[in-house]
């Protein structure tokens, strides 16, 4: 969460390094202007209708496989000037990059969205490890979720889900690497346990969206919704999709 130092900090740097468009390099205060925006390209279709990947056929990675979300996609193809802010996003510190990336999410759910997303009861962001946040500084999926509870009008859930074990990078890791750290789960808090759960078994419908800022294959997404799969809709949602398909 952005806290009022933060924004006094941010603004204050604004004025003296005024921000650029982080595609073009021209002055805008948004870091990506309308332009660039407009260059990200949506997900290659025909793409998975439950998991969102580009398929040719049958969809492996979903073939046979209960799956903990009911359906995953991605705003953008990873690529360009999307690739880019989300390296920096993540990895280079740049948090104010979250206005224009929930822009992109918020954009992709208005104009594109294959799924029943107004259906939505909340937002929850996906968490990571407290040791990983102190040397970031922030959770960029919370961050992203903040602006798109903003957006959308939803409610953030931001203690949903914990992170119960510091594992290495996903980046850093082989798809074989990635299946073998599954038993690194990540449980259902206070909110899914409790209340959430009362809901649904009363017969109210219960859908929350998933938020992550990015979707790998083998990642640990399905397992980080095992506290929630037996709400009724869990929709998850990312700036872009994985590079590599296959």
């Amino acid at each position: 969460m952005t806290t009022p130092a933060q924004s006094t900090l941010d603004g204050l740097l604004d004025l003296i390094y005024p921000p650029k468009c982080l595609g073009c390099r021209t002055l805008n205060p948004h870091h990506i202007c309308a332009s660039c925006l407009l260059e990200i390209e949506p997900v290659p279709r025909p793409y998975c209708p439950r998991c969102g990947h580009p398929i040719l056929h049958q969809c492996w990675r979903c073939r046979g496989r209960i799956r903990s979300f009911t359906t995953a996609r991605a705003a953008g193809d990873y690529s360009g000037i999307l690739r880019e802010a989300i390296h920096a996003f993540k990895y280079g510190g740049a948090r104010m990059l979250a206005d224009p990336l929930a822009h992109v999410l918020y954009r992709y759910l208005n104009t594109r969205a294959d799924f029943p997303w107004r259906r939505t009861n909340c937002i929850v962001p996906v968490p990571i490890h407290p040791a990983r946040q102190r040397v970031r500084g922030y959770n960029q999926s919370e961050l992203l979720a903040e602006r798109l509870c903003e957006m959308t009008g939803l409610p953030l859930l931001s203690n949903v889900l914990v992170r119960g074990q510091h594992t290495r990078p996903q980046v850093e890791l082989s798809g074989d690497e990635r299946r073998e750290e599954r038993q690194s789960c990540i449980p259902g808090g206070r909110a899914v346990s409790g209340e959430r759960k009362d809901r649904a078994a009363r017969g109210r419908r219960c859908h929350d969206l998933q938020h992550d800022s990015r979707v790998q294959p083998g990642s640990p997404l399905g397992r980080r919704l095992q506290g929630v799969r037996r709400l009724p809709g869990v929709w998850s949602l990312t700036p872009h999709d994985y590079p590599s398909y296959t």
